[in-house]
């Protein structure tokens, strides 16, 4: 059974605005697709605009994916207005959180590039399904013992066939340990579920698990940093270190003239 139900999402009928760019491809597919674009002028701010209406009042999520932005924003005439974070290298899904049928909700995508691209998809949560995917998830959760931002600790009960199922956006910069042992993202020991969200596969039994988030370059950035520091440091040090051999080293007294000459 599926949890959500794929919503349609047209390029006609003024549901897709474009602003500084030309369409000159399009295949939006039901549930969400692509659509490329080239800016008419790379100094003048452009962006897509995808408009879709709930059919009904439920919770919505959305896929959206895009070399051109960082940022995608999000608003309704209700009120609602929110931005979330996209990249190519990183596949993520957003909650929309409740919206109410037919008000139509606004997906905002820069386009920063000379051209620009965007894979987008809209789902709809099928409350009854997800009510008892839930219960089944319930019966072993995760106890979590500690958290914050960027770290969560805790231990969990795994039966044979089974794995932990989080809601954390699935992303390279999460390290996973289990029993103080470093899992690995290659091997699928940490992998993706439905595209964007993390899971981890683990032995039958209870185990202590940790999640660690470190950002992209963050390790590089600080070797860099400490190298730069250091060299900074030599710099600094090297004049003085000119100067005290210069007082160390001894002066030869001048040679009087020769009393035997």
């Amino acid at each position: 059974e599926t949890i959500a139900s794929r919503l349609r999402i047209k390029t006609g009928g003024g549901d897709v605005t474009l602003k500084g760019v030309k369409a000159y491809d399009s295949s939006c597919i039901t549930g969400g697709g692509d659509i490329i674009a080239r800016r008419l002028d790379v100094t003048a701010d452009a962006s897509f605009t995808i408009t879709f209406v709930p059919d009904e009042t439920a919770r919505y999520y959305m896929y959206c994916r895009t070399p051109n932005a960082d940022t995608v924003y999000l608003s309704a005439d209700d009120g609602y207005s929110a931005q979330t974070t996209v990249s190519t290298d990183n596949q993520y899904v957003f909650d929309m959180g409740t919206r109410a049928k037919e008000v139509p909700v606004r997906i905002e995508v820069p386009v920063n590039d000379p051209d620009g691209n965007v894979e987008l998809h809209v789902v709809r949560q099928n409350e009854d399904v997800f009510q008892k995917a839930y219960a089944k998830l319930a019966v072993h959760p995760m106890k979590v013992t500690a958290f914050d931002d960027t770290y969560v600790e805790g231990t969990v009960t795994v039966d044979k066939g089974q794995m932990l199922y989080t809601s954390i956006n699935y992303d390279l910069g999460w390290t996973v340990t289990v029993d103080g042992k470093e899992l690995s993202h290659s091997t699928d020991e940490v992998c993706r579920i439905g595209e964007g969200l993390l899971g981890v596969h683990m032995d039958p039994g209870t185990h202590k698990v940790t999640f660690k988030y470190h950002a992209g370059g963050l390790r590089s950035g600080l070797v860099l940093t400490l190298l730069g520091v250091l060299i900074l440091l030599g710099l600094h040090a090297l004049p003085k270190a000119r100067a005290r051999r210069k007082e160390t080293v001894p002066v030869a007294e001048e040679e009087g003239p020769n009393p035997e000459e």
